[in-house]
């Protein structure tokens, strides 16, 4: 015999009193799309100088076909890189978890039929207390959500950072290999030189042969800054992100002078701890788990409240229906272990924020004085150690052209000039290194232009460049 399907209706209806109103409640809740999320972590990214206001996803293609500033290779990397996509998928994943705390608990439906005859049993049971608790952990699932999300964008920042890092090295490789090169240059003159004045009488064999040697070491070393070129600009390729055969973008070949830095200490470390990512996520724990206390008080005590209804038809025909409850019995668990396990998760998340506070403080400070006395020695390379080291190598070489000086103290005076060049773009790049972490410490872009490096011929002050070296020529005897 068939179940009378419009009684049955007409039951379950009834059963929906009990809980419809809760459930009505919480699903008025909208949610959220992970195309949605992904566009609020960029935007924060953003509004932090992160991200470039370039739109670069439409001009990639002929971006990589020139030559790239340094905001471009981090917006070209956002755009391209495989691991910054896998992020955000992740973020998807989150997303979906969170969309799913929105959901209550499906209730469950028993039926019974046994033969020979007409008996037949119909019960439905919801858990009822999940329903009334659903916008609590509905609130602990934003708020862990939030925390993750806000991880992520830690990440991506700290991704920007490396790609900024990485430009900067291979911008140093370049000027070192150029640098190289005019040493390199140099060397070559000076042994053709050596070779016409031992021909002349004027010069050793000994003289012959150091010269030589200091040639072909300089190739060496030529060789070495080529290595280093092609390392970094890989470093750099594969942080960008793009197909293999994307290969002929180019960078400038000059790292950026120093820039002036307005705020104060005060200021940065106030500023790092109100934007810092890894600082709001762990703020979003704390939150999360302070929420989750207040949850468990109450589900450690009362873990389930079921509401049912239960529908019998005995086999000589009669019908009978009825609410039914469950509700554990506190025996064995009074549930004070779960109350103060959730009390010292958020004893041991507060502790953690304070640690982390200290240290974004401490990171702020550290990285501030880094910067800052670098970006002096940057001016004093730049304006009094370079331009001293060029005049003493030429009046050294004329010395030496007119027999007062040895060999050795020319060698000696080339090669402090060559020690305080690579020097000089060795600052530079800890300058730019310097900075890029203070960023990343502060959790946002220091405002400021990119300042153009002078000229390569000389400098706004007339200083030269370090790859600008004397050329030695060889006077005396001639």
């Amino acid at each position: 015999m068939s179940f009378d399907f419009n009684k049955i209706h007409k039951r379950l209806s009834l059963l929906t009193l009990f809980w419809g109103a809760p459930l009505l409640g919480t699903l008025s809740c909208a949610f959220s799309s992970p195309e949605a999320a992904i566009q609020r972590t960029e935007q924060d990214l953003n509004d932090r100088g992160y991200l470039p206001t370039l739109e670069v996803k439409q001009e990639i293609r002929s971006l990589l076909q020139g030559e790239i500033s340094v905001d471009q290779a981090v917006g070209i990397s956002f755009a391209c890189s495989p691991t910054l996509k896998s992020l955000y998928k992740r973020l998807g994943v989150d997303n979906a978890d969170l969309s799913q705390a929105f959901l209550p608990e499906n209730p469950s439906l028993s039926l019974e039929r046994r033969f020979p005859g007409k008996a037949a049993e119909l019960d439905v049971a919801q858990e009822l207390l999940s329903l009334f608790l659903l916008r609590m952990k509905q609130e602990i699932s934003e708020s862990e959500f939030e925390s993750r999300r806000n991880l992520l964008a830690h990440e991506l920042a700290s991704h920007a950072t490396l790609v900024r890092k990485t430009f900067f090295q291979y911008q140093a490789n370049l000027e070192l290999r150029e640098f190289r090169k005019r040493i390199a240059l140099t060397r070559e003159s000076d042994y053709l030189a050596a070779q016409e004045l031992l021909r002349a009488g004027n010069r050793s064999q000994l003289e012959l042969l150091q010269s030589k040697r200091e040639n072909k070491l300089a190739e060496v070393d030529l060789l070495d800054a080529e290595l280093e070129v092609q390392k970094s600009r890989e470093d750099l390729q594969r942080l960008l992100g793009v197909a293999e055969h994307e290969r002929h973008w180019s960078i400038a070949s000059r790292l950026p002078l120093p820039l002036h830095q307005e705020m104060g200490e005060a200021e940065l470390e106030e500023k790092a701890l109100h934007d810092r990512f890894d600082l709001q996520a762990l703020r979003a724990e704390v939150k999360a788990l302070e929420d989750n206390r207040s949850y468990v008080n109450i589900i450690s005590r009362i873990p389930t409240l079921t509401l049912g209804g239960h529908s019998e038809r005995e086999p000589e025909g009669d019908s009978s229906f009825g609410p039914s409850i469950l509700i554990p019995i506190p025996i064995f668990n009074f549930g004070g272990a779960m109350r103060e396990k959730a009390r010292l998760l958020v004893e041991e998340a507060n502790q953690r924020l304070l640690a982390k506070e200290i240290e974004i403080r401490w990171e702020v400070r550290k990285h501030l004085l880094s910067m800052n006395l670098i970006a002096k020695k940057v001016d004093l390379y730049r304006e009094q150690i370079l331009p001293t080291q060029k005049q003493i190598t030429a009046e050294t070489q004329l010395r030496y052209n007119g027999m007062f000086l040895g060999v050795f103290d020319l060698l000696e005076a080339k090669r402090k000039e060559i020690e305080a060049g690579e020097a000089h773009i060795h600052n530079l790049f800890a300058y730019w290194t310097e900075r890029s972490e203070l960023e990343e410490a502060l959790g946002w872009r220091l405002q400021g232009n990119v300042a153009a490096a002078p000229p390569a011929e000389e400098g706004k002050d007339g200083t030269p460049h370090p790859m600008q070296h004397h050329e030695m020529h060889h006077h005396g005897g001639q």
